[in-house]
């Protein structure tokens, strides 16, 4: 939905359900205690220091910030940073209160007030657009295609400077602050999910997939290619989309040891739900390029997996490799009928992310 369709306005305020802010207040990770301190515990949180602003702003380190030659103007900017936190302490305890508002968000279970000057400040596009409309109007920005609570947590950070981000809440959240304009907040996001690694690769994958962050979704992909090896030792891996899973399995450019690391990445995942994917194994097992893992290797370690071998297809995929190794011995120009599968061009090596690297999973016999 375009910004300009989720915003219009009216002359007065809607008498409909509003949203409980005092609830949402309490279930909210980022809720203020008693003394004005942050009660959050969770994984990420983001809060403007006013020194930390003092020093950016003069270029000043610490030992200079205390001398008598800087004392003006650290005293000048301290005053401002005061006065400014309490216009922002205010303005949070209007919001809190719901009034002096001149903003409705529309919410999936009612509506939240909200100040557009709040708003505004933090989004030059929404300035933009609120400046067409005059002191009289109530402008309603329509967000109930988005879930409540991450709504909620991106306003409260306009009102607080705290965003306390997860991997429940990042992709909504930057989805709703890029609608909105909120540079600040969706640049937060992105510094979350550039923290990837090998054992999270999969699921900021997924996130990034969720959150149409294409251009980082591409780089973690790209990250799970060169560290496929080590990525498909995790539990993670076992929860790859169907989809995800082939594209990776057709990747000329996966970072494994040999293509049994393939094989057995296959057997992985189908063992992550053997009853309902065992139908997909054919399929899977097409994306594997027998003609790069040695005949011995087939008969001892393909082959023993039993309960892959139970489908004729599988079987025969398996026979198809046979003739090409047999063939390719023998010096046959029968070879040739035979669809070229290009070797995987990287093994792994150049590792941007630390990680520490582990022995191919061997596949297991399905429990009854």
């Amino acid at each position: 939905m375009s910004l300009d369709k989720r915003i219009h306005t009216t002359k007065r305020l809607d008498q409909h359900t509003r949203y409980d802010m005092t609830s949402a207040l309490q279930r909210s990770p980022n809720k203020q205690s008693s003394d004005g301190g942050s009660s959050s515990t969770d994984e990420f949180l983001y809060k403007s220091s006013s020194l930390a602003l003092v020093k950016h702003k003069h270029g000043m380190n610490k030992t200079e910030a205390n001398t008598s030659s800087t004392h003006d103007r650290v005293d000048a900017t301290m005053r401002y940073l005061e006065a400014s936190q309490k216009v922002l302490d205010f303005l949070r305890r209007m919001w809190l209160d719901q009034k002096s508002c001149d903003m409705v968000i529309t919410l999936q279970n009612g509506e939240m007030l909200a100040h557009r000057v709040v708003f505004a400040a933090h989004s030059q596009i929404l300035a933009e657009k609120f400046a067409h409309f005059g002191p009289d109007q109530i402008v309603t920005i329509q967000l109930s295609d988005f879930a409540v609570k991450p709504v909620f947590e991106l306003t409260q950070f306009l009102y607080t400077t705290d965003l306390c981000l997860t991997v429940d809440n990042v992709a909504e959240i930057y989805k709703c602050a890029a609608e909105l304009g909120l540079n600040s907040v969706f640049e937060y996001a992105r510094e979350f999910l550039s923290n990837y690694n090998v054992s999270n690769a999969i699921l900021f994958y997924n996130i990034c997939d969720q959150g149409n962050i294409t251009d980082l979704r591409d780089e973690i992909f790209s990250f799970i290619c060169e560290h496929f090896h080590e990525i498909i030792q995790h539990e993670s891996f076992k929860r790859v989309a169907l989809e995800d899973l082939m594209n990776l399995l057709k990747n000329n450019h996966l970072g494994v040891h040999s293509e049994l690391d393939v094989f057995f990445a296959v057997c992985r995942w189908l063992e992550g739900d053997l009853r309902r994917r065992m139908p997909l194994s054919n399929r899977l097992l097409g994306c594997v390029r027998f003609q790069h893992i040695k005949p011995e290797d087939i008969c001892t370690k393909v082959c023993s997996v039993e309960w892959l071998m139970e489908p004729k297809e599988n079987v025969a995929i398996i026979n198809q490799a046979y003739k090409f190794h047999s063939l390719k011995a023998t010096g046959s120009h029968l070879v040739a009928r035979f669809p070229v599968q290009v070797p995987r061009s990287r093994a792994p090596g150049l590792r941007r992310k630390s990680s520490t690297s582990k022995a191919p999973v061997q596949p297991t016999l399905p429990t009854e």
